[in-house]
């Protein structure tokens, strides 16, 4: 009888009961197996006692007592003669000095949240009720990490709740904590603020996208987020987070939605539900190969009209709308053309709870939708085999007469273009001016005759009357007289196709604005541009907050009237040069209204990605 193979012996966490354990272990194929012992002492290779379970593969150890347990398996034939032993397993019921801090609960309304770490990566499980006997568990699923945190949802108000963890580390060796307990508020509600929606993409099975989120909690107390997966993500599990005043989280959201390699595989949308109007957040898609990579601000309330800003026409946009209400909608997609008329028109439906995608049928400047049913969109704008970007849909009434496009660069391989929208019924002259971040004009002005219902597009800087291949760049203010302008503005890298993304324009500028994640290490960099669109100087000032909200770090400048400043984050807090910072924010506090910008991506730009700073009200 042959030694039974390496790593043979497997525990679970199954824990059925406080001090039982479930064993599993891979079978012998040898024709000659007879049966199983399993060996047991407090030891290591040192065992006390041993049960002859047969030929089954799996047996449960019931009445363990506190302390730590080790375990092999062996397979005999039917003369009696073991194999050696299999690799030992060690358990730990609730042992003295465990190697890792106790857990940090959260309440908020009727749920909670645990979080721990531990000495070695693990996948955990809690077991929790209103007795010892617990009676509910969640678990993380198969991931192995260090540190976890795990949502309670649908508890009693005013209720002291048991609880234990249990941990199987990347060894298989298992640890059971003893019971612990916390207790619910007497005020069990906590109702919905702000509801937030962003999609999920995916890739080839040897290139899998991912999906990161970052939050940011702006509220003076502390906010429930409540993830519900649905549209084709259904493989995934409502998740949620709890986030103390000032706060942030940056996470994969598998890492809240359920941790497996096949949920990472799971298209679809997320809706994300807050207890505060005061959440600010976006969302990151990339993939394995960190080959590509996207993001935008999340989507707010649905609405039952929406504009999609175009492309030029040789990189036909996709549109992804998605109904996150339980009743089917009804939508009508009209394609429409620069000079105004509608060149296509189609009808589909969505049902509840459900998505589409609709690739373009015609070569078009804008799209408008209706529908009966309040929806969210996404374009996809893509150049197949080179890049893509997300840009969120906008309302019917996003339009103004006064906006800015906050990035527009030329030259060498950088390029950009700006898409307008005359959302109105009425034709009008619109003008362009491409402001230095010095404050002064590049160029010329730009005029535009836009009809009614038109669309527009500023792709070439010979428009504003200059050439050459000298990297030019700043921002774009655009104003009309009368109409509502809506639109975006988009850069990509069109020598060698590594990157593109897109960015809405912004009508409002703020005092009070936040980028809800900094990156900034060997391998990527953030950086931040503000400008300052008034025609009096303003005094700003940028704030490194970490995770926890604390400031880490605070920069003040003077801005002059028109001008922009644009940095990476080392070069705003140097002291950074020499460290990994993957957490925190960045909050923007001025005393005349600005409008800002973040990129995120790599030093080589392989990956490149601007969100826009989010105001605050």
């Amino acid at each position: 009888m042959r030694k039974l193979p390496g790593s043979a012996l497997m525990l679970l966490c199954g824990v059925l009961h406080a001090e039982d354990v479930q064993l599993v272990w891979n079978p012998n194929t040898e024709p000659a197996l007879a049966g199983y012992k399993l060996y047991q002492g407090t030891e290591p290779r040192k065992y006390t006692t041993s049960t002859d379970v047969g030929k089954t593969t799996t047996f449960k150890v019931t009445g363990l007592q506190r302390g730590i347990h080790y375990f092999a398996v062996t397979a005999y034939d039917f003369s009696r003669v073991e194999s050696d032993y299999s690799n030992e397993v060690r358990v730990a019921i609730d042992p003295p000095g465990q190697p890792f801090p106790a857990p940090a609960v959260r309440t908020v309304g009727n749920a909670a949240t645990i979080a721990w770490e531990t000495v070695r990566p693990s996948a955990v499980r809690i077991d929790y009720g209103p007795t010892v006997a617990y009676g509910s568990s969640v678990s993380s699923g198969s991931v192995f990490t260090l540190k976890h945190t795990l949502g309670l949802t649908g508890l009693a108000p005013a209720t002291t709740y048991h609880y234990r963890t249990v941990c199987r580390d990347d060894a298989g060796n298992v640890t059971i904590t003893g019971d612990m307990v916390f207790t619910t508020p007497a005020d069990a509600t906590a109702p919905i603020a702000a509801t937030f929606y962003y999609p999920r993409t995916v890739g080839p099975s040897e290139n899998r996208m991912y999906t990161g989120v970052a939050f940011v909690n702006l509220d003076s107390g502390p906010a429930l987020l409540t993830f519900r997966p649905w549209a084709g993500a259904g493989t995934l599990s409502p998740g949620i987070r709890i986030l103390n005043a000032g706060e942030q989280i940056a996470v994969l959201d598998v890492e809240i939605l359920g941790e497996s390699t096949a949920v990472q595989e799971s298209a679809g949308w997320v809706e994300v539900n807050s207890t505060t109007a005061r959440m600010f957040g976006f969302f990151m898609s990339f993939d394995h190969a960190l080959s590509s990579l996207e993001g935008s601000t999340l989507l707010r309330s649905p609405v039952t009209g929406l504009l999609f800003p175009s492309l030029v026409a040789e990189r036909m946009p996709q549109l992804m709308l998605a109904n996150p209400r339980e009743t089917p909608a009804g939508v009508t997609l009209e394609f429409l053309g620069t000079n105004g008329t509608v060149l296509r028109s189609v009808s589909l439906g969505i049902g509840a709870a459900a998505a589409v995608s609709v690739p373009s049928p015609v070569v078009f400047s804008h799209v408008r939708a209706t529908s009966d049913t309040p929806v969210v969109g996404f374009q996809v704008l893509e150049r197949p085999g080179d890049w893509k970007a997300f840009l969120p849909a906008q309302s019917f009434g996003s339009g103004a007469t006064v906006l800015w496009g906050l990035q527009y660069v030329h030259g060498d391989f950088w390029h950009s273009h700006v898409t307008l929208v005359n959302t109105g019924p009425t034709a009008d002259t619109v003008s362009l001016r491409w402001v230095a971040d010095d404050g002064t004009q590049i160029g010329q002005a730009r005029s535009l005759s836009i009809p009614a219902n038109g669309g527009a597009v500023v792709a070439d800087p010979g428009e504003f009357g200059v050439g050459g291949d000298t990297i030019r760049q700043g921002y774009i203010e655009i104003r009309s007289a009368v109409a509502r302008i809506a639109g975006s503005v988009t850069i990509h890298d069109e020598a060698a196709g590594r990157f593109a993304t897109a960015l809405p324009l912004i009508s409002q500028p703020a005092s009070l604005l936040v980028v809800p994640h900094v990156a900034s290490d060997g391998t990527y960099f953030t950086g931040l541009a503000v400008a300052n669109p008034s025609d009096a100087d303003t005094r700003f000032t940028v704030e490194l907050r970490g995770a926890d909200g604390n400031l880490r770090s605070s920069v003040s400048e003077t801005l002059a009237a028109r001008k922009r400043k644009a940095r990476l984050v080392t070069e705003l807090f140097p002291e950074l040069s020499s460290q990994s910072v993957l957490s925190g924010y960045l909050r923007i506090v001025a005393d005349r209204p600005v409008v800002a910008f973040a990129v995120f991506g790599t030093h080589d730009l392989s990956l490149f990605s601007a969100i826009p700073a989010q105001a605050v009200q």
